[in-house]
């Protein structure tokens, strides 16, 4: 079984970007059960993805902040990087500097307790992609 996971986890790894947002279009995100234990990576000036929340009448992209303030209040499981100062150049961080912390999270589920770091590493390089804004793509 672990192997499986182990497998899966690498597929995850070679496939997938950590940063994210929930799309909603019935307002803030309610879940009828409790999601699966939850790993978030976010910095925290991300300007391609919200970091907090783009809220418009019913319709709303909630990021990090926001959802995690949810699952504190409804008392799901999370695990939380916040890197300040940081934009979206964070989002291959858990597939280039925390792949441990993600293999600890995934491999023991049991051991997964609500935890939310704020990191303020000044060692990690900022890129030109961390700053970005969506019209900067857009720009001539």
């Amino acid at each position: 079984m672990r192997q499986i996971i182990a497998f899966l986890f690498f597929l995850l790894l070679i496939s997938a970007s950590f940063a994210g947002a929930i799309f909603s279009h019935e307002g803030t995100p309610d879940y009828k059960t409790a999601p699966a234990p939850t790993f978030f990576f976010h910095g925290t000036e991300d300007k391609l993805v919200a970091y907090n929340k783009i809220r418009f009448f019913n319709k709303g992209l909630f990021g990090t902040k926001s959802l995690v303030k949810r699952f504190e209040k409804m008392g799901f499981t999370y695990r939380v990087f916040r890197y300040v100062g940081y934009g979206h150049e964070i989002a291959s961080s858990p597939m280039e500097r925390n792949v441990a912390d993600v293999t600890t999270f995934i491999m023991n589920p049991g051991a997964i307790k609500s935890v939310d770091c704020t990191i303020n590493d000044t060692t990690i390089p900022h890129s030109k992609i961390g700053g970005a804004s969506p019209d900067s793509y857009y720009k001539k």
